[in-house]
């Protein structure tokens, strides 16, 4: 968790700011076993995974027990095992923010398939903290002193943003603290801001710094997670600090008018949010390093992911929500893992001597994940 300094929350520990990181799994040799695994029922697809982090209520440990009083959490998800042919079209592209990198500044570190470095984003940053990846490859930037910055695809590093967006004349003290960026399907541009004495989900028009709509955290939390429905329906998880609990916020469109539900389920210092396209709530816990699973009503969790427990900050899923990013703030690595089971296929930067998934030195930049995203995103989801 990060610690915010000067009218950032005080309650966050330091963190890391994110980059981009791609990746692409190879397939794994061999054909002959592939075929085996088909023909006999019950054999196995691969190797253990390196996790077994899925569990439901009775596997739980007693922290949780203790954090939430809901009856079940549905079915326990068995430990996946490893891939023996990913799929390499799950994505295109992989964006990791590094938190203070370089200069303090931070960058955003650019990775193919494979999880090599191509290109690496210094430009118009300050303090990076989330990123995200539109529909038409759009980057954007939240940086914590007041800006997000838009980069169209294909720019150079050196180009600088397409566009900065920001909030003119101080409105509502909100000149400071971008943490987490999103967009709906018409482009809308959605931003939590994190505060000491007030935070915000604002929305943007694309290429405008004029809002559309300002609504404040209902319980005064940074605006840590921001996700949008194919409704509209805006979902916000802002922090309730590390005693917590706090909730996650349902906002009807149109976000202008504030009109607001609390979801039931407790969540524990709520760290990057999404929907999946069954349209389940994925949101990270971070004092805990666990992400939970919420069906549609969001009155239950059905899973939780345990082993990410190097302070979960934010996370991605792939179009096809097969492949899991998850940047871990204390470590700064990015962990790829499953959906929905969790198991980790790879952990970047990969070392020198890395096997499949993971190739040899892939990754190599990422030094303070703190934010990522992917290409293409996931299609917005209904329920």
């Amino acid at each position: 968790m990060r610690a915010f300094q000067g009218v950032l929350d005080p309650n966050r520990r330091n963190r890391p700011s994110r980059g981009r990181a791609f990746g692409g799994f190879e397939a794994i040799r061999a054909y002959d076993l592939l075929l085996c695994c088909v023909i006999l029922a019950g054999c196995s697809r691969g190797a253990a995974g390196s996790v077994p982090v899925a569990a439901d209520a009775n596997g739980g440990s007693s922290m949780d027990a203790a954090y939430r009083s809901q009856a079940s959490f549905g079915q326990k998800v068995p430990a996946g095992a490893a891939w023996l042919k990913p799929d390499s079209a799950a994505f295109k592209e992989l964006a990791v923010s590094n938190y203070g990198a370089g200069s303090g500044a931070g960058n955003i570190e650019l990775f193919n398939k494979k999880y090599g470095l191509t290109e690496t984003i210094v430009s118009g940053l300050n303090g990076t903290d989330g990123v995200w990846i539109d529909a038409k490859q759009n980057l954007y930037a939240a940086n914590l002193p007041g800006t997000v910055t838009e980069y169209s695809p294909g720019e150079p590093s050196s180009g600088g943003p397409s566009f900065t967006y920001s909030i003119p004349g101080d409105v509502n003290g909100l000149t400071e603290g971008p943490v987490t960026v999103t967009t709906d399907k018409q482009d809308n541009v959605y931003v939590g801001y994190a505060q000491d004495d007030v935070a915000y989900v604002v929305e943007f028009p694309q290429g405008s710094s004029t809002p559309l709509a300002q609504c404040p955290s209902p319980n005064g939390g940074s605006v840590a997670g921001v996700t949008v429905d194919k409704k509209g329906d805006v979902f916000i998880a802002p922090d309730a600090g590390p005693s917590g609990p706090s909730y996650i916020y349902e906002y009807t469109p149109p976000l202008s008018n504030c009109n607001y539900g609390q979801r039931p389920v407790p969540v524990y210092y709520p760290g990057g949010l999404e929907l999946d396209l069954k349209g389940n709530l994925v949101v990270e816990e971070q004092v805990k390093g666990d992400i939970l699973i919420i069906p549609y009503p969001y009155s239950n969790v059905q899973t939780t992911l345990f082993g990410f427990g190097g302070d979960p900050y934010q996370l991605a899923l792939s179009a096809d929500n097969s492949l899991l990013f998850v940047a871990e703030g204390d470590t700064g690595v990015v962990n790829v893992a499953q959906y929905p089971s969790g198991t980790i296929e790879a952990t970047l930067p990969c070392s020198s001597s890395a096997a499949p998934p993971c190739s040899p030195n892939g990754g190599s930049g990422i030094s303070a994940a703190s934010g990522v995203a992917v290409y293409p995103p996931p299609k917005p989801a209904s329920r």
